[in-house]
């Protein structure tokens, strides 16, 4: 090999230099690709690109030279991605056959803005007269409506923007293909969006990670997901999210670094994914999440309205993410379209030292989510949507049978409870059969409760 070629060249047609008898053979090179864009040797090849460093969505394996691996959109060299400044990123999106919800939040790498005719594969075809194969969409913040390309009102002037995310589903399968000279920056900032939901797009060739928290396309293309830690889940390629901007005119960026102050700020969640059975393998119906991140919430964005809901209220608003001190009482509501049995799974991020129990209102019972990390329940549409309470209490023992709740202590059990002061005097005496709230101690100050040979310290405030 001839010291002039970089070690980190990738010949797809395959040549070997070597020394014979005749001296040094150099074959004819075609589709040369060079990790390095200095120093290029004379005989490149027909083909050079200069390559920048990218993360995922490479497509699928074509061929394995050993160092080098050539994927359908670039190469992996010493364990790092390349893709070329142009050529053809592509997508797959999975087709919802018949009669089956199957979305996808799609975005373009190319820079600029593109016709979604230059999309390989993203225009399908009219089966009758205004029903078609596919449906693109982009969202209208002003009025969080979603536009049809397929509507002849949206059809002029619509394009695929760069930084844009758009909404797309196919009948059949389909490998969208995205060609044209591609945005080569680790960074794009995204400007002007408009106050409420956004629908953007990973604007970059590689993975990129945002600054704040956003809502996701599901696995199943059913429903949409939020996302709190941003830090930790990168945008893939040509994939949108939706934002929420608080005033016009802000923006939001995207980079392949992620952000290393929330990394290091972060103090954990409670997340809370509500599933209902017999629906595509319990698939997942919402998701609700408590941040123990000050300032961390998400405004609560409806993307199929017949999927059951979590919603925490706070402040006259519905959040899909809400701050708690993890401390005292956040209030989960639930609401359903139609009877089934649900499920509440709970996942603790950084949780330590606290209690954490859901009462369900309805069933008047408290569940120790710190022993159950899930929930199942009947719902339906006539329940309240007020149905669960999370209580959060710090704990110093390990029999948590009840909590102050407002003016009242709230305690679960059956049997004689005895609430005593610090200097050993009872002060109450109350029959418990089931959920109850007993009036609290007109003083404040450290109680012990007892109830059925348990023993718990509360702090009456």
């Amino acid at each position: 090999k001839p010291s002039s070629v970089p070690a980190s060249m990738l010949i797809n047609t395959f040549a070997r230099w070597y020394t014979g008898d005749e001296g040094i053979y150099e074959p004819t090179i075609t589709n040369c690709y060079y990790v390095e864009t200095t120093n290029l040797p004379t005989n490149q090849g027909t083909k050079a690109y200069a390559f920048t460093t990218a993360t995922a969505n490479l497509g699928s394996l074509t061929a394995d030279y050993d160092i080098v691996k050539a994927y359908e959109n670039g190469i992996l060299f010493e364990g790092t991605y390349y893709v070329a400044s142009t050529g053809s990123i592509s997508l797959t999106v999975e087709g919802y056959g018949d009669g089956n919800d199957k979305w996808a939040f799609i975005a373009s790498p190319v820079a600029g803005s593109i016709e979604p005719d230059d999309v390989t594969n993203l225009i399908g075809s009219e089966i009758s007269s205004g029903v078609y194969d596919f449906d693109l969409y982009r969202l209208n913040p002003t009025s969080v409506m979603w536009e049809n390309y397929n509507n002849p009102t949206h059809h002029d002037g619509f394009e695929l923007v760069n930084g844009n995310g758009y909404l797309y589903a196919a009948k059949e399968d389909k490998t969208l293909v995205f060609s044209g000279t591609f945005n080569m920056d680790d960074t794009k900032t995204i400007g002007n969006l408009q106050q409420g939901f956004n629908l953007v797009g990973n604007p970059l060739i590689a993975e990129a990670y945002v600054d704040r928290s956003y809502y996701k396309m599901n696995a199943e293309g059913t429903d949409i997901e939020v996302v709190e830690n941003y830090a930790a889940n990168a945008v893939p390629v040509c994939t949108g999210i939706v934002v929420r901007a608080e005033n016009d005119g802000e923006s939001i960026t995207f980079s392949i670094s992620a952000s290393q102050q929330q990394s290091a700020n972060n103090n954990g969640n409670l997340q809370m994914i509500l599933t209902k059975a017999g629906v595509r393998n319990d698939a997942l119906q919402d998701k609700a999440i408590v941040s123990f991140n000050e300032g961390s919430k998400l405004e609560k964005f409806i993307f199929n309205e017949k999927h059951a809901k979590l919603y925490i209220p706070q402040y006259g608003e519905d959040y899909a993410i809400a701050f708690s001190e993890m401390n005292g009482e956040v209030p989960l509501n639930f609401r359903a379209t139609e009877t089934g049995r649900y499920t509440i799974g709970f996942n603790f991020e950084n949780v330590k030292g606290v209690r954490i129990q859901l009462i369900d209102k309805l069933e008047d019972r408290i569940i120790d989510l710190n022993a159950n990390d899930s929930y199942t329940f009947m719902g339906s549409a006539a329940d309240r949507d007020d149905r669960f309470t999370l209580v959060f209490t710090q704990v110093e023992t390990d029999g948590i049978f009840a909590y102050q709740s407002g003016d009242g202590i709230v305690v679960s059990g059956e049997g004689e409870l005895q609430v005593f002061d610090v200097m050993g005097r009872m002060v109450m005496n109350q029959r418990i059969s089931g959920v109850q709230t007993v009036e609290k101690p007109s003083q404040t100050g450290v109680y012990i409760l007892k109830l059925n040979g348990m023993t718990q310290k509360i702090v009456v405030r």
